[in-house]
Order: structure tokens, then sequence, then C-alpha cells
């Protein structure tokens, strides 16, 4: 992967200006989630996607955004709880929302991160959990409805609920002969690198596979929601 900075949406409040913005001073990566601008997210990228074809984008699955309820319901893929609590996991939800994501962008995203698969799950469930939606996402996969997956979590690794190591095992349980799980999505508070900034995260995400090129580079990708001029010359090399 040769990504060194990218676009996160996170909060954004336009997000076709500020990914056409970012796109056309170089970026090459933005990253989005189907919950962003109340819902809009993924649909507000697909002109700007359409004009920059080299542009990568990854989304998410979890969060069940407002839009998306009812017809998630209708469709079957989605309970009436599932709906109420905001958050789905469930293989059929997997599943059913990549595949929206993948209209409502214009093309297939390169990459798909469970989004805190943590949230309202109980402890001794997590892996189950995470293991069963790498099946759907191992499927869409082999379908080409999404090029590659991973997982974004807040704290999974710092609450201890999993690891680094854990999640390739679950990905190769879901698939033996899987190549398509690799990059883990965490913040990481940047005020471990520089005290004085108490208020501003990033997000950091790394290969932990090599079997394709675009993920043999061992360095970080980081996005921010808030990405103040200091923090560039802050960043450990």
């Amino acid at each position: 992967m040769s990504t060194r900075l990218g676009l996160g949406t996170y909060r954004c409040a336009d997000v076709c200006q500020a990914a056409a913005m970012a796109a056309s001073q170089g970026a090459d990566w933005v990253d989005t989630a189907p919950n962003y601008e109340s819902g809009q997210a993924e649909r507000s990228l697909a002109t700007v996607l359409a004009l920059y074809p080299d542009l990568h984008v990854s989304t998410k699955v979890g969060f069940v955004p407002d839009s998306a309820k009812r017809l998630g319901v209708q469709a079957g893929a989605l309970s009436g709880e599932g709906a109420e609590r905001g958050h789905c996991l469930a293989p059929a939800y997997v599943a059913w929302q990549v595949a929206r994501s993948k209209r409502r962008l214009g093309r297939a995203p390169d990459l798909v991160f469970l989004h805190n698969p943590e949230h309202h799950c109980a402890d001794k469930d997590i892996a189950d959990r995470i293991w069963a939606a790498f099946l759907a996402l191992e499927d869409a996969c082999s379908n080409g409805t999404v090029s590659a997956y991973g997982v974004a979590t807040w704290r999974g690794f710092s609450s201890g609920l999993f690891d680094v190591a854990t999640l390739p095992e679950l990905a190769s349980k879901a698939s033996a002969r899987s190549t398509t799980f690799g990059p883990f999505n965490s913040p990481s508070h940047w005020s471990i690198w520089h005290p004085s900034r108490t208020h501003s995260t990033a997000t950091v995400s790394w290969s932990t596979r090599s079997r394709r090129s675009w993920r043999s580079s061992p360095l970080p990708r980081c996005t921010a929601a808030r990405f103040p001029a200091w923090l560039l010359g802050s960043c450990p090399n």
C-alpha cells in the first residue's frame, strides 16, 4: 500500500466537498461509513469517486443509519431489535449492508471494516460474533461486492476483548485460503506522542498480511477527523 495520508470523514459536515478537495491535492484514500454525514456520506462520495477513479475508498458495516432501518427490516436482513439498537453484525445484515454500500458508492469499496464489533456485545460472545461477520465478508469478497476487509474498533484492543493475533486467526477460520483480511483501524490518541495535545485523535490502520501487494507495506495509514498542522510534525517515524 502506497497511501501515506488520506481523508477520514467522521464528523465531516460536507463529505463531497472535503473528498473533492483532498483528491485534488493528491490524497488517494478516503474512509467513510454508512452512518456518517447523517447517513448520506457514501452517496455524497459517489460523485467524487466517479471523477477520481484512482481514489481508494474504505467504508464500514455495523452501525445502522436511520435511512437503512426500515429497508433492512423489510429486506429481512435486520431484526427489529437490531434496528432499535442501531448496531448489527448479523451475517444477513453484513451482506445486505455491504451490497447497499457498493450501490451507494457507485463501485465496490476497496476495503470494508467491521465497525466497533464490541458494541453491545458480551465478552464471551465477541469471538463468535466477529467470526460470523467474517464469513459474510469472505462471501462478499468472493462475489466482488468488496475487495478486502478489516476491523475498526474504539476499545476492542484497549479493553482486551481481542488482540492483533486473534483477528487473523478468526479470518483464517472463516476461510482457510483467505487473502482478503488485513488492516485494523483503531483510534490512537496523539497525546501519547505529544502530551500537550489532548483533544485530537487520529486513526491508525496497518497490515498484518503481505499476500497482496497493496497490503505489503509495513507503514501505517493515518486519517483524522481533526488534523491540525502541528500533528504532522508530531508523527513518529
